[in-house]
């Protein structure tokens, strides 16, 4: 019986692992998760996707990210390829989305913290606040500088 219940979680772990892979890029909510699942037909309750995510996150196969203000945090898929690449994130002030986005200048700027200053910052609790590419395209009075 120990077993079954064993094979059982493993199989949600499965599944919910497999929802990120699915969405890869994506910042998603356990809400996101649960309504996802509900809509497959995979019952899983919230308790049991914060479980899985928790271990998920502790294994660095999932970052979590809590934005000031939010009541919900968000998390992310990183795949093998992705674990050592540097990304920056930006959450809209108009759509609200949380995006994330790669950039050399800001890479060497990490790079420079740590090298000259001994300082790592946390990529995962830092983000950029502003307007989105697309709702800058959709402000036609909107001008670049």
């Amino acid at each position: 019986m120990i077993n079954q219940n064993k094979t059982y979680k493993t199989k949600q772990k499965e599944i919910i692992l497999n929802y990120f892979k699915k969405f890869q890029n994506k910042h998603i909510t356990v809400q996101d998760i649960y309504n996802y699942l509900k809509k497959e037909d995979n019952s899983v309750g919230i308790t049991t996707i914060y479980r899985h995510l928790d271990k998920l996150v502790a294994d660095k196969v999932i970052k979590k990210y809590i934005l000031e203000g939010e009541k919900c945090a968000y998390f992310e898929y990183i795949g093998e390829s992705e674990k050592e690449s540097i990304k920056f994130h930006l959450k809209c002030n108009k759509c609200n989305k949380l995006s994330h986005f790669k950039c050399s200048e800001l890479n060497n700027l990490y790079i420079h913290f740590i090298n000259e200053h001994h300082i790592n910052i946390d990529l995962s609790k830092t983000i950029y606040y502003g307007i989105c590419d697309k709702c800058n395209k959709e402000n036609k009075e909107l001008k670049y500088v």
